[in-house]
């Protein structure tokens, strides 16, 4: 496996950080050395399977920002770097968002945070590739989205706090699907970054993605990159294509999905894959109804049942009035549209009956909500 350091790019914009803060730059960047290589020795600025980093041109144009120069410092042989995309729309965002939902979250993007977090980029006129964004750190816009994943209350809850090495381990198994005891080394240089405040945990996950999106195609870690970036993207679709954002929402929904996304290896063939996406989803969707229904066979059972069962407990009733009984949730589904038009609606009679069960206003409400919402 190889170890996954710095990116040549990143190098030189950490590099470069110190003599641009007097023209406005600020920040102290990502460190000047690479660390040893415990295979090879290779001359200053370049690593295994890369080019040797160029001198960038330091002659920005009147109004380029930090961020645009950072975005400039690439390697010779980098093709999607070269410059920004000419029309930018928030959907040139979809990818390095599900990239940082990976990385961050071991899941796919939701709809509503994908398309919040398109809007802030496009905002700030960040780059397009995790590269790039990588490169563009100290622009303020960008610093806030990333710094927004990585000290974010799901990312805490997963990772906590001063436990740098579980972090990092944690990072690894989202994007390379491996975990730091195949590399050591790197590992090592991560964790040391933490440990003397080089890094925060934030940037540490965007640099290592970035690391791993810019190894050749062929290599292990950036064939689980595709794979997990392309199974991302057609949950993330799926879920808006399936009506189903109100079931992936919560630790809950999460849980299950990230062992979805977790199962995904360099050897996954992603297109056979979509059948287990599709699945995934579907038992989202079931558990979401399941949940929603649970509090409405509470009150229904409450409120409903002692007259409306198979044996009544209300006094006076020894049988389910009109035949109706509420005793299953199959009968409650069944049963779903008279249940609404009595308890709801108030017709032909507002029950219960003299509301001698004492049905409250908000349980009528949670009622017509759960009906309104198709009554799963």
């Amino acid at each position: 496996m190889k170890t996954i350091y710095f990116a040549p790019a990143v190098l030189v914009a950490g590099l470069m950080l110190g003599s641009l803060a007097g023209c406005g730059g600020g920040g102290s960047g990502y460190g000047s050395s690479m660390p040893p290589s415990s295979t090879t020795n290779m001359p200053p600025g370049t690593q295994p399977g890369t080019q040797p980093v160029t001198q960038p041109v330091m002659q920005p144009a009147s109004g380029t920002t930090m961020g645009n120069i950072m975005y400039a410092m690439v390697r010779p042989d980098d093709k999607t770097l070269t410059r920004r995309e000419k029309t930018m729309t928030a959907g040139s965002y979809q990818d390095i968002l599900e990239q940082l939902y990976v990385a961050y979250y071991g899941r796919p993007a939701d709809p509503a945070g994908m398309a919040y977090w398109e809007g802030v980029l496009l905002a700030a006129n960040a780059p397009t590739t995790i590269e790039g964004l990588n490169a563009a750190y100290p622009d303020p816009g960008v610093k806030t989205v990333v710094d927004s994943f990585g000290n974010s209350a799901e990312s805490v809850a997963l990772y906590g706090t001063g436990n740098s090495s579980g972090f990092i381990n944690a990072i690894y198994e989202n994007i390379l699907a491996r975990s730091t005891a195949t590399d050591l080394a790197g590992a090592n240089y991560w964790n040391g970054l933490l440990a003397n405040g080089t890094m925060t945990q934030a940037q540490a996950a965007l640099a290592i993605l970035s690391a791993a999106a810019s190894e050749p195609t062929s290599s292990t870690d950036e064939q689980v990159v595709a794979n997990r970036l392309a199974v991302a993207n057609y949950f993330t679709a799926q879920i808006t294509a399936q009506n189903a954002s109100a079931a992936y929402s919560g630790s809950a929904a999460n849980a299950p999905v990230r062992l979805m996304l977790g199962s995904v290896v360099a050897g996954t063939d992603t297109t056979a894959f979509d059948a287990t996406v599709n699945s995934t989803i579907a038992s989202l969707v079931a558990s979401s109804q399941s949940n929603a229904f649970a509090p409405i066979q509470a009150i229904i059972t409450q409120r409903c049942v002692p007259c409306h069962s198979s044996h009544p407990t209300e006094p006076g009733y020894s049988v389910a009035p009109l035949g109706y009984m509420f005793d299953t949730s199959t009968e409650i589904h069944a049963n779903a549209d008279i249940i609404y038009q009595v308890v709801v609606v108030g017709r032909p009679i507002q029950m219960p009956y003299g509301n001698a069960t004492g049905m409250t206003q908000s349980e009528r409400t949670s009622i017509a909500a759960w009906y309104n919402a198709g009554a799963q």
